[in-house]
């Protein structure tokens, strides 16, 4: 480890990627989602051990940015398909489901805004 302090921003990322892999794994684990909701599990746990070990690589922003948008567009996704959930009498559900995705997806999105506007995020210059 180095002895600089990491940003809170970059904290603030690397517990999303840790929430969102323990959310896919989660999900798998209990055998409501495809075996392929590990793969998103894998590099957004991948993205927050690289954060937290505060490695300055080069390639750390490039993942980062793979990483919130394969989240994002999986969130995108569940929250879409959460709306064929409303007239199949799984009202209830259909409207959590659809609300924490979306809050997922756009969580992602301003992640993702974040990550690509600024380019001092890392500390990698």
């Amino acid at each position: 480890m180095t002895g600089e302090r990491i940003s809170r921003f970059s904290q603030i990322t690397a517990l999303l990627f840790l929430a969102a892999s323990i959310f896919w794994f989660s999900i798998v684990l209990l055998q409501q989602g495809d075996l392929l909701l590990v793969l998103p599990g894998i590099v957004s746990l991948f993205s927050a051990v690289l954060i937290f070990m505060r490695k300055k690589i080069v390639i750390l922003r490039s993942i980062s940015l793979a990483a919130g948008l394969y989240n994002l567009l999986i969130f995108a996704y569940h929250a879409y398909s959460a709306f064929s959930l409303i007239g199949s009498g799984f009202t209830s559900f259909a409207y959590l489901a659809i609300f924490g995705y979306s809050l997922g997806t756009v969580t992602f999105l301003f992640l993702l805004l974040k990550v690509q506007s600024d380019s001092d995020v890392f500390r990698l210059s």
